[in-house]
């Protein structure tokens, strides 16, 4: 059983077996809607290890939007950081200096719950700038993307492992693969109230398709065959 298509097309060729894809179970329930705030949030850990998650990226791409004269909007990276892993959030802190935008390291779940439920975009780039040579490198599901659709934040994510498979591609998210298109995406939606309003019902609904039911259910089925 694998936790995307993505992973069992290198499970299936390096076994030589048919694997059954389960995603796994992702506790929506605990994801709601709150009042939203011009609020751009990525949820990841901090490490530049093997399966780095490219919060330089989504620093870079927000300080053009400000550039580019945004304004009253904020950007929220929040997640895990390990003590050897400080150097690196130093130094996005430090390429962040003087942008609205704020770190929340090793925060409580309560904050995080609150955090998905003000926001109102959701970015996500791990395996930016990665080749398909290297799977490893990729999100291989995308448990944050899930958790931010349930508390209707609009994804606007990279295309890239099994993150496809989560968010479709304009019906209830955007996904990207450069730059330059996270920014324009991100800055049409900022700008269309309405269409920001009917993705995030949308990303809502699609993400019930990842709870926990789904997932015993599958699971039972799998087991029973």
């Amino acid at each position: 059983i694998c936790n995307s298509r993505f992973t069992k097309r290198f499970i299936d060729e390096e076994y030589g077996i048919s694997s059954e894809v389960v995603y796994p179970p992702v506790d929506t329930e605990k994801f709601k809607p709150g009042k939203k705030e011009n609020l751009i949030l990525s949820v990841s850990r901090f490490s530049k290890t093997l399966h780095a998650k490219k919060q330089e990226i989504l620093i870079n791409a927000f300080g053009n939007l400000v550039k580019k004269g945004l304004k009253e909007w904020r950007l929220v990276l929040a997640g895990g950081v390990r003590d050897d892993e400080k150097d690196y959030l130093e130094s996005l802190n430090q390429k962040a200096k003087n942008l609205p935008i704020e770190f929340y390291p090793n925060l409580d779940f309560y904050k995080l719950q609150k955090l998905y439920g003000e926001a109102k975009i959701f970015w996500h780039a791990a395996g930016f700038g990665e080749e398909d040579a290297n799977p490893e490198r990729m999100e291989h599901f995308g448990t944050v993307v899930v958790e931010a659709m349930a508390a209707g934040c609009v994804p606007v994510v990279i295309g890239k492992g099994g993150i496809p498979e989560i968010v479709e591609d304009k019906v209830n998210g955007f996904l990207w693969e450069k730059q330059p298109d996270l920014e324009k995406l991100t800055l049409d939606l900022i700008r269309s109230s309405d269409v920001l309003d009917d993705l995030s019902q949308k990303a809502v609904v699609r993400s019930k398709k990842f709870n926990q039911q789904v997932f015993c259910q599958k699971i039972y089925e799998a087991v029973r065959e």
